[in-house]
């Protein structure tokens, strides 16, 4: 699989003046300019021995947040749904 920037394929497959044959458009893709993209972490808070909530990818532990009202205040573990330190995003598939 080639990651392509699809602005650059649509100034491509736009600029013809007649209708291209499957062959140009083929080639014509084929010789787009690939970008780069890293891949996608998936992963899930899980807590860990030290009861800790931490992501499954990195063992980082998440951030604790204050929530609550004035007088209920009290201290947890954001749930976010992306890693703040690697950026997996926490919803535990795999790709």
């Amino acid at each position: 699989m080639r990651l392509i920037d699809a602005e650059e394929a649509k100034k491509a497959l736009m600029g013809w003046e007649t209708d291209p044959t499957d062959e140009e458009i083929e080639y014509t893709i084929d010789n787009l300019p690939i970008i780069d993209a890293a891949p996608i972490r998936h992963g899930k808070w899980v807590v860990n021995k030290w009861g800790a909530l931490v992501c499954s990818e990195c063992n980082w532990n998440a951030p604790m947040i204050e929530t609550g009202s004035f007088t209920t205040r009290r201290k947890e573990y954001d749930r976010s749904r992306y890693c703040w330190h690697c950026g997996a995003k926490m919803d535990g598939e795999k790709e």
